[in-house]
């Protein structure tokens, strides 16, 4: 379920139908592609919709099934692990992270929040229709899998003395976060290549899992444009 005429606009083509209660200008672009649109009371608006103050327009699209192997074909590929994350804000910050920064995509691990969330669509800001996100039941797996084909496995721990300024984040390259409390399973970090730590000056105990991968995906593509 996708809210707001802005988020519907960048996924029309993957509208099944719109429900709308006040008039838009996406519905004329809806009606030339021949998609389905329904009007709704206000009252019916605000049944359906997720928001507090709903707004005005819904569309239903199909979900798209992503695949490893398309995200693992760009040149040089920056691609973002997610494990255990469980909150929509953070998992729709990310993917909007990706796109900002042109990373490949993102892999969610079992246990994390489901990428289709409507919450989780509506903070990409569209993004949610450019940036691939593979779901995976056994990440363990998709982790081997990306090893042996040469990318670098880059985690974050609280235990390491490196800080992600100081690693390279350069050339093929997977960046695991982990769970907003509980971090990385101590079998993922010992996948890892490299284990990387993002310093706190101040007295937060920590960064949240949106601003933790972001600050990576940004340090990563800071280094390959110094290195362009």
């Amino acid at each position: 379920m996708v809210e707001g005429e802005k988020s519907i606009k960048e996924g029309l083509d993957m509208a099944k139908f719109i429900l709308y209660s006040a008039e838009f200008e996406i519905l004329q672009d809806a009606a030339k592609r021949k998609i389905k649109t329904i009007k709704v009371s206000s009252e019916a608006m605000k049944t359906i919709s997720t928001v507090e103050t709903p707004p005005g327009i819904i569309a239903a699209a199909k979900i798209k099934k992503w695949k490893l192997s398309d995200i693992i074909t760009k040149k040089d590929p920056v691609i973002l692990v997610l494990v255990g994350i469980q909150d929509p804000g953070n998992l729709g910050t990310l993917i909007r992270a990706v796109d900002a920064a042109n990373a490949a995509g993102i892999i969610v691990s079992k246990g994390t929040v489901d990428p289709f969330n409507p919450k989780v669509v509506r903070g990409t800001m569209g993004s949610f229709f450019r940036v691939p996100v593979v779901r995976s039941s056994d990440i363990k797996s998709e982790l081997a899998f990306l090893k042996n084909k040469k990318f670098r496995l880059v985690g974050t721990s609280l235990d390491s003395k490196d800080a992600h300024w100081d690693a390279d984040l350069k050339g093929p390259i997977a960046i695991i976060i982990g769970n907003e409390s509980s971090g990385l399973p101590e079998e993922i970090i010992d996948m890892c290549d490299e284990k990387v730590k993002i310093p706190i000056l101040g007295n937060a105990e920590s960064l949240n899992a949106a601003m933790a991968g972001t600050v990576l995906i940004y340090e990563s593509l800071r280094q390959r444009m110094k290195n362009a």
